[in-house]
């Protein structure tokens, strides 16, 4: 019995590296940045673009304090789970799911940490407009964070801890509305948001320490993710949605941003839909 149960999470785990490396894989096969001297600097309008960046943060705290009652409603919409959420939560579920739930904290700063690295340099090779960068990437967080909301209020998800009474943290930790805010994770959305925009920024501005950047940001938003099913906050589904939400804005507002004449360092993943199946197929 021990060994079916280390050998199911074996699988599990091995799942889980393969669906990280199929992730990380357009990252790493970006083609090479162009020199520092020919890249061009991204379009912005900073009137719109702190206008947009405002109003969505102001929407997301309203959305999370003021009408929380309102759009989440007391009873999940969404109750059922799967055979997929129910392994992965019982492979990677903490004994002591408040440390993971902290420590997710400590890896979106490291998702965050990439941004500040493409900044600092840009600070430092004496780019023009070096706040941008942070601009762009403020940019993307702001309106991820405002995605998630709409998926929240919508699905009406009930979190893996209400699933099983024994495990549940009780009242005194999370509200009736916050027990059905499952779908998607907000903290995956916004660590994938920010890995990947600032990948971006970075790939756009030619900076050298671009691989850098991608990686803190990727390690961060991976780990942010898989935290949060060990801190039994969400399920794997709500984290995977999370991160193509995260990604998908963090890829294009940043698109949004770049100069139509940057056309040679497109973000153009060379090794494409093929390696991934391979990495797929390889787990499953």
């Amino acid at each position: 019995m021990s060994y079916s149960l280390t050998n199911t999470r074996t699988c599990h785990m091995r799942r889980l590296v393969a669906i990280a490396v199929a992730l990380a894989i357009p990252c790493l096969s970006l083609p090479p940045a162009p020199a520092r001297a020919e890249a061009p600097e991204p379009r912005y309008d900073l009137t719109l673009d702190l206008s947009v960046t405002a109003s969505a943060l102001a929407l997301m705290l309203i959305s999370e304090t003021a009408l929380k009652s309102t759009l989440i409603p007391e009873q999940c919409r969404w109750c059922s789970t799967n055979s997929l959420d129910n392994s992965v939560r019982s492979a990677l579920r903490w004994n002591k799911p408040a440390l993971a739930d902290g420590l997710s904290y400590a890896t979106l700063l490291l998702a965050s940490a990439g941004a500040w690295t493409g900044w600092g340099e840009a600070l430092d090779s004496g780019a023009p407009s070096p706040g941008a960068d942070l601009l762009i990437v403020a940019e993307s967080v702001a309106l991820a964070s405002v995605l998630t909301e709409v998926f929240k209020a919508s699905f009406a998800r009930a979190r893996p801890l209400t699933v099983d009474p024994a495990l549940d943290y009780g009242d005194s930790r999370w509200d009736r509305q916050d027990r059905n805010a499952s779908f998607i994770s907000g903290h995956t959305t916004m660590a994938f948001a920010l890995a990947t925009s600032a990948g971006a920024v970075a790939h756009m501005r030619g900076y050298r320490l671009e691989p850098l950047v991608w990686t803190l940001g990727g390690v961060g938003a991976v780990a942010t993710g898989l935290l949060r099913i060990s801190a039994d906050q969400h399920w794997f589904t709500d984290v995977l949605a999370g991160a193509a939400v995260g990604t998908a804005v963090g890829l294009g507002v940043s698109a949004l941003h770049r100069p139509k004449q940057a056309k040679e360092g497109a973000l153009a993943p060379r090794m494409g839909l093929s390696s991934n199946l391979l990495v797929l197929r390889w787990a499953f």
